[in-house]
């Protein structure tokens, strides 16, 4: 309008455009998160959800997000790695974007269920290779299990066994369990092959036995013994065992059997010597029996002995056997021979012994009991025999036959005087005996004796 009044009018439009993009005031991190095994859902769904924990503004309104995966990329067992686009975009349409990649990732080693177990076994004198061959297969038993990876490989560092005693050994092995993305863990464990087996004999081995002293002693024998896991050697040890005499005693023998590895197999033989057999006399020995009258006998001869063994001793004795009267009886020589051991032999000869008479040449027949008759000891030995007495001039005074049979024993009295009456009691004095009798030594040698002396009486008070 101008001073006049005068007006004209145009329309023109003002328009406020918005074409400026939303700004990440933070932009969307990286995410790495430890396998689970099962995808790592909860945490990928609360990454997507936090726009990977991105912040975006616009000078004109609010911004909405929104996202995209643009790669995924699988890595090794359930690992893997997304790369996602963050989209901020304003009311206008303007948008910007950002990537970010959400990694799972695994670090951790597989874990053990049960580790390792050591294992001892007998020696097979083979190498134990089947029973190596098998605790390696197995892993000596372990087992391990890992969450995010699927197969796991186990690999050991086994190079050979020891070389110990014989075919023995041992190695330490460690096992190792990988996953799929390279973490492993370790077990270790041993492998011990052991000899605890002593050698056996293989040959027939040497029983006891009792021999005599006299016999020879049994030679040595050869023991061989064998052994799985080496070689065997035999040893052997001899000692005497003294018994209760020079000839009786025990031998005994060891044979001992060894390994490499100090097992040892042992047999003991015991050979008993003994000395059982008793010794033997030399020469030619008296007659077993024989009669002789008793002045005749001797004293005993000396016998010799031998032994099988040793030396023997000759010892003798005599046994009296009283016979039916006092003057004949029987004497029991006995020679024995005795050895070191105590075994014996013995001879025995009987002598038949017949003695003379023993006269009891004093007579008191005074009615004490003492002397009252004349004593002739043994006389009852030889029947039929006579007895005379003669006063000192020669006079027959008492005569009879198998004196002391029936009572006749002259006490004093006459029974033979032909100058005096029969009965009467003689005087004191000295008198003169003669006694005949048949010497029997009782093996048909019969011997007429006559025996003489002189007596004294007393017949007063």
């Amino acid at each position: 309008t101008d001073a006049c009044g005068n007006s004209v009018s145009t329309v023109s439009t003002f328009t406020i455009v918005d074409t400026t993009k939303p700004v990440f005031t933070t932009e969307p991190q990286n995410e790495v998160v430890e396998c689970d095994g099962s995808g790592n859902t909860a945490a990928y769904n609360a990454w997507l959800a936090n726009h990977g924990g991105g912040i975006a503004t616009d000078n004109c309104g609010a911004v909405t997000y929104t996202y995209s995966v643009v790669d995924t990329t699988v890595l090794c067992g359930k690992t893997s790695k997304t790369t996602v686009q963050f989209t901020a975009t304003d009311a206008c349409g303007n948008a910007i974007n950002k990537q970010a990649v959400f990694t799972i990732q695994d670090t951790q080693s597989p874990e053990f269920v049960k580790e390792a177990d050591n294992l001892i076994v007998e020696c097979d004198g083979n190498g134990n290779n089947s029973d190596l061959t098998a605790w390696l297969s197995s892993r000596a038993g372990a087992t391990a299990k890992d969450s995010c990876s699927g197969e796991l490989t186990w690999t050991n560092d086994f190079t050979g066994l020891s070389k110990d005693c014989g075919s023995t050994g041992s190695t330490t092995v460690i096992f190792t369990v990988t996953d799929a993305c390279g973490n492993s863990n370790t077990t270790t464990a041993s492998f011990t092959v052991v000899d605890t087996t002593a050698p056996v004999f293989s040959t027939n081995l040497p029983l006891d036995r009792t021999i005599e002293c006299s016999d020879d002693i049994p030679e040595v024998a050869v023991v061989i013994a064998d052994d799985l896991c080496s070689k065997a050697t035999v040893s052997f040890t001899e000692k005497r065992i003294d018994g209760n005499c020079p000839n009786n005693y025990e031998i005994e023998r060891t044979w001992t059997a060894s390994d490499a590895c100090g097992n040892t197999a042992k047999h003991v033989q015991i050979i008993t010597v003994q000395d059982t057999t008793a010794p033997e006399f030399s020469g030619s020995l008296p007659a077993a029996e024989i009669f002789i009258k008793c002045e005749d006998l001797k004293d005993a001869e000396s016998l010799k002995a031998i032994d099988n063994c040793g030396k023997a001793t000759v010892t003798v004795s005599d046994d009296v056997i009283k016979g039916a009267c006092d003057t004949k009886y029987d004497i029991l020589r006995t020679w024995t021979a005795t050895d070191d051991c105590g075994n014996e032999t013995s001879f025995t000869q009987t002598i038949h012994l017949s003695c003379a008479i023993e006269v009891f040449n004093a007579v008191t027949p005074n009615g004490d009991g003492h002397n009252d008759e004349l004593l002739l000891n043994g006389i009852e030995c030889y029947p039929g025999n006579t007895v005379a007495i003669y006063n000192r001039w020669g006079v027959l005074v008492y005569e009879t036959k198998d004196y002391n049979s029936r009572g006749n024993t002259f006490k004093g009295f006459s029974e033979g005087r032909v100058t005096v009456n029969k009965d009467p009691k003689l005087p004191t004095g000295t008198y003169y005996y003669l006694i005949k009798y048949n010497y029997d030594l009782g093996n048909g040698q019969i011997y007429p004796i006559e025996q003489s002396g002189y007596l004294h009486l007393e017949t007063t008070k």
